[in-house]
């Protein structure tokens, strides 16, 4: 869940495992993002409805972060997760 990804990141930011470079975007993204804690966890989301703060940065650095996770356990999404459509059939090329 989201709510479990958050935790993760946040893991990642306080124990020095997550570095960004000083990128002023994404530091002022993240500074814009607000905890909200709902019944899954605490959550990120905007400081108000229609807020102009934006802090989508926040929310892909979550979910990349989430992806490197999965990844370096070799975990498998779920089986309603996102698989990506290949329009040229198998990825496999004909000869």
């Amino acid at each position: 869940t989201m709510a479990m990804a958050v935790v993760r990141a946040h893991t990642a930011i306080v124990t020095g495992q997550f570095l960004h470079g000083n990128d002023f975007a994404l530091t002022r993204q993240v500074m814009n993002a607000r905890n909200w804690e709902r019944s899954v966890g605490t959550v990120i989301g905007k400081d108000r409805r229609g807020s102009k703060n934006k802090m989508d940065a926040a929310v892909g650095m979550v979910l990349a972060l989430e992806a490197r996770a999965r990844y370096l356990a070799k975990e498998k999404p779920a089986g309603d997760a996102f698989t990506p459509f290949n329009p040229r059939g198998s990825s496999r090329r004909r000869r």
